[in-house]
């Protein structure tokens, strides 16, 4: 496949690997696959014999190569029947006369084929986190999410469209990553993967309920020059990490990509300074 610039030809390199191209999605009418690489990963949207990767580099298909992307849209095609039949593990949820395709795979990753009313679709092989965050979701963890529509490719997915579905594993790990897990949840969940997860059911939390492990400096970079310190606790049995600002009254708990703001007792302030000061730290105070 050759690259047009100014005249020259140059070559695009896809990876021998069996999943190195892969079927995204078609929108508009056109065709998207993924191209994976060691280190990044690109998109190509087909135009007639040519491929436009991350729009805009064009390359023009060898046969080989243009042989390979219709082998990956015709696996795609075949999931993408399995799907509409419910055949093959898959499960689906409907929300505004959109389809969300999904089943479970090894490692807590699913296939998602989200196929939209106006003919676009879009496939993926992701974890559910990843899957959230790629629409950009505000219930992706760290960036805050309340219930509501989740975002999903410009068409908002009902909260509840993505937590009733067959699937109770997605159901509370979509709840938790957009902050309305319950307990129960959690112990579900940690039952069911063996990660430890937060949900926080009081508003200041003491020496009683947290057990400070360790405390270590974090180096402050030109972008974040403000004192942190990294800490390891224990909670209910679960080590967890968690960041500290000193003077600050609450400590960020890290949990399955969800950083949760934690009120905490004075008591617990003066056991996390000494254990800072226990490891060489500068007392803050």
């Amino acid at each position: 496949m050759q690259k047009e610039n100014n005249g020259r030809k140059a070559a695009l390199q896809l990876s021998s690997k069996a999943d190195a191209v892969t079927f995204f999605g078609a929108f508009g009418g056109r065709k998207t696959f993924l191209l994976r690489y060691r280190n990044s990963d690109k998109y190509c949207m087909i135009e007639g014999n040519k491929c436009v990767v991350n729009g805009t580099k064009r390359f023009s298909l060898t046969e080989d190569q243009a042989a390979r992307f219709r082998a990956a849209e015709g696996d795609f095609l075949r999931e993408l029947d399995d799907a509409t039949m419910g055949k093959g593990g898959f499960s689906s949820a409907e929300y505004g006369g959109n389809t969300l395709y999904f089943r479970r795979l090894e490692g807590n990753e699913y296939m998602f084929i989200a196929r939209y009313y106006g003919g676009d679709i879009r496939a993926d092989k992701r974890g559910i986190y990843d899957y959230l965050f790629s629409f950009g979701c505000a219930g992706a963890g760290k960036f805050g999410c309340g219930k509501g529509d989740i975002g999903f490719g410009g068409v908002p997915v009902p909260f509840e469209s993505m937590t009733s579905t067959p699937d109770e594993y997605l159901n509370r790990e979509t709840r938790y990553l957009c902050g309305e897990a319950t307990e129960d949840d959690v112990r579900f969940l940690a039952h069911a993967d063996g990660v430890p997860r937060f949900v926080p059911v009081k508003d200041v939390y003491g020496t009683e309920d947290f057990t400070v492990l360790k405390a270590e400096h974090v180096p402050r970079t030109f972008l974040n020059h403000v004192l942190r310190y990294r800490l390891t606790v224990l909670y209910e049995g679960a080590e967890y990490k968690a960041c500290f600002y000193p003077s600050s009254t609450k400590i960020m708990i890290e949990a399955d990509n969800v950083v949760t703001p934690c009120a905490v007792t004075s008591e617990l302030q003066d056991e996390i300074y000494r254990v800072i000061a226990a490891g060489g730290g500068v007392h803050p105070r």
